[in-house]
Order: structure tokens, then sequence, then C-alpha cells
């Protein structure tokens, strides 16, 4: 009987809030209070798309993955790192020195290595392109390399562990991210090697025996596309304005593995994080409100991080004075107490489902979007707040808050005369 008085009252609104979505937003690097950041930050990213040996089939959208990361990180309102300390090897390499051969990698990862001299540093390694297994040594393959000689040819990984370990680097926050798959799939090698990583957080795109997936709507590989979209805000889960390894392996495996399994296929990335303490990468300044379409990627992201207050900040100001009356009234004990508990269920339901948006019309200051969500097609309403679009739900703006008290009074009454028989 409780819980029945407060759902009467208070689902629709707040279904229809949450069913909306979450905050992405810009990011902003600048030094924690408690000084972690203040040491140099380096990087290497490696993209290789195409192989010299035709028995390598050439890779879509590792070039891209790797370039949209490259500005993702040295852009000073979102990674922070400054240019000359991040090295990009790819096929669009401006001269011979920065094509993603093998003796370019190991040459540009030991360098940055010794360059990240202080425990203060950071230094982080991407891959994209393939891998290859010869017995027990597991590999990355450069553009030059031969499919046949894997471990003559390739990179080993067991070599870029050593040069992200003392003496060749003495980086106490070490990251290598590796989009990639071993002759068609994770091997066991590979399983096997990165279980070896001392100090370094590894994040893999796919578990042993799946493949890596692209997503061609997106225009990148699956697990790039979310690490790019976390690194962005979106996996800001705690919103305390920064993205913190932990929030990021959460929304990367999260979104890698329900966007691919829609499709009917498996891919898993998994993290291995031997590190003390957070590592933070990037941090957040602030949602994207420009557009009802931004608006609406912004409480949809939102919700995929389970960020209620990042939700509700997407509404109009109606929406959210209604939403925290109603609040305040079904908080009463004696009615269930935690109103905000159905947000939250209806956002843990949204973290594996998927939303396409289809026309926007503008007229003046209001608009409308439509958007298909969970296979359901609707039209959503925003309207122009200083400058901001704003999500607009009817349905909630348009409640008569005095005729709610007068309801939950009724069924305070009702629960009170329940208790006493």
């Amino acid at each position: 009987m409780r819980n029945l008085a407060w759902l009467l009252v208070f689902a629709a609104a707040l279904s229809a809030a949450a069913s909306a979505g979450t905050a992405g937003r810009d990011l902003r690097v600048v030094p924690r209070a408690d000084g972690q950041g203040m040491g140099a930050r380096y990087a290497v990213i490696v993209a290789v798309g195409d192989y010299e040996d035709a028995t390598l089939s050439d890779l879509k959208y590792a070039v891209a993955d790797a370039q949209a990361l490259c500005r993702l990180l040295t852009d000073p309102n979102v990674g922070g790192f400054e240019d000359q300390n991040v090295v990009l090897l790819s096929d669009k390499g401006d001269d011979e020195a920065h094509k993603p051969t093998r003796d370019n990698i190991l040459t540009a990862l030991a360098a940055q290595a010794r360059r990240a001299a202080s425990p203060e540093d950071t230094i982080l390694f991407f891959f994209s392109g393939h891998g290859g297994d010869e017995g027990r040594q597991t590999c990355l393959l450069g553009s030059d390399a031969l499919s046949a000689r894997p471990a003559e040819s390739g990179v080993p990984l067991a070599r870029v562990r050593e040069l992200l370990s003392p003496p060749d680097c003495r980086a106490a926050r070490k990251i290598a991210f590796l989009d990639c798959c071993h002759g068609g799939a994770a091997s066991d090698a590979f399983v096997q090697e990165l279980g070896r990583w001392q100090g370094t957080a590894t994040f893999a795109s796919c578990k042993q025996g799946e493949k890596s997936h692209d997503l061609d709507d997106e225009g990148h590989g699956a697990f790039s596309h979310f690490l790019m979209e976390g690194l962005k805000g979106a996996a800001d889960a705690d919103s305390n304005g920064f993205v913190d390894l932990g929030e990021l392996q959460k929304h990367v495996c999260q979104r890698t593995s329900a966007r691919v399994t829609q499709r009917g296929l498996a891919q898993n990335p998994f993290c291995r994080v031997d590190a003390s303490g957070a590592i933070y990468l990037s941090k957040a300044s602030g949602p994207d409100y420009s557009s009802p379409k931004a608006t609406f990627y912004t409480m949809w992201d939102a919700e995929k991080a389970g960020n209620r207050h990042a939700l509700l900040a997407c509404l109009s100001d109606v929406c959210r004075k209604k939403i925290a009356e109603l609040e305040k009234l079904m908080s009463d004990p004696m009615l269930g107490g935690k109103p905000e508990e159905m947000t939250s269920e209806d956002m843990r339901r949204a973290r594996d489902a998927e939303a396409a948006v289809g026309a926007e019309k503008i007229d003046g200051d209001k608009a409308t979007l439509e958007v298909t969500i969970r296979g359901d097609r609707e039209t959503l309403n925003f309207i122009k707040e200083g400058g901001a679009w704003k999500l607009h739900v009817k349905g909630i703006a348009e409640i008569d808050v005095e005729q709610t008290k007068k309801m939950v009074e009724q069924m305070r009454k009702m629960v009170e005369d329940k208790d006493k028989e």
C-alpha cells in the first residue's frame, strides 16, 4: 500500500523524464586539488589500416580512430596533452618516420617511455590494427608485418610491456588501449600476455575468441568509438567532473557490448587495471544544449551513465520545478520515501537500449525531434530557454501540483487508516 500510493502519483512524471536520457559533455583538463595531473603526459598512437602483406586485410576505420583520438587528447579543452608529447604513427603519416612500421613503433614507444621519467608522469599507448601469434608469443602487426612470421616481423607485446616498465619508463600511470584481434579473434596467448602487465591499465577491444567490429554509422570501430565517447564525458557517472579509468572501463565495456549485440554479433571488451589509486584522463566542463538534437544526445548519454542529476538538468524549467515539487511530496516516508529510485531503475534498463534520431524541426523558440527508442517512435518537444534547448514534457508541465497534494493527503489517510486496522 505504501509503495502504491506514491507510484500512482509519481510514475507518469518521472518515467517520462527518465525515458529521455543523460549527460554527455565537453571536457577540460585541469590539475586536481590532490596534485594529480601535475606531471607530464605522453602518448604514442598507432593505426594500421593498409598492410603491405596482401594476406592481411585492410582495416576501414583504424586511421580514423587514431586521428580522432589524437585530436581528442591534444585538444586543450578535452584531453589536455601537449602537442609535442603525442606521437601519431599511421598510414597517413607526414613522412616515413611517422609510418606505422615495426621499427617506428618500437622507436617511438622507447623514446616516449624514456621521457616519462617521473612517477608523476602518465604514458598512454593506443594501437589499432591486426595482431598475430607465433607459438606462445603474441604480437601487434605494423604495416610491414608478415602474417606468416609475426614474431619476427611484428611488435612483441612482451617488448611493449618491457618498454613501459622500469628502468625504461618510470611513470606511475600507464595506460594501453589495444583495438585489435589476433588471427581474426583475441587469442589465448594475447590474454595471457596482458595478465603479465604490472602497474598498467590495459584495455582490450574484445575477449578471447571474439572479433573487433566496426560501426559504419559512426565511422569508427565500436571499441574506439565508445572509448572516445567516454573520454568526452559520457563516462563521468558520478558527475564529479572527471573521467577516471574505472568509469571509462564500465562505459566502454557496457556500450560496446550492447551496440554490437544489437547486430547479432559478440564483442566484449575487457580491462585489467593493475595500478593503485584513481587515474584521471579528462575533465568535464558542461553539457551541450546547442540544438534539440544535441540536448537529446546529452540526455541519452547521461541516462546510459546513470547520471540522474544531468538528466533532469536537460528538462525545461517548468518540468524541473514540477518534478522537484513532486519529489518533495513523495519523499514522505509514509508514501515510500525514495521516488528517485524510479528514474534509477529506468536508467538501468536504458543501458542496454539504443536510440535513433530522426527529423529535427525548429520554429522560433520551439522545436520537435523525432526519435526511436527501444523500437518505439515518438516526437519530443523542446523549448529554448536562455539560449539553451531543453526538453519540454507536456505531461509533466501540465501536472496540477495542488491537486496532487490533495491526492497525497487522501492516500496518506488511507495508509494511516490501513495501519490502524
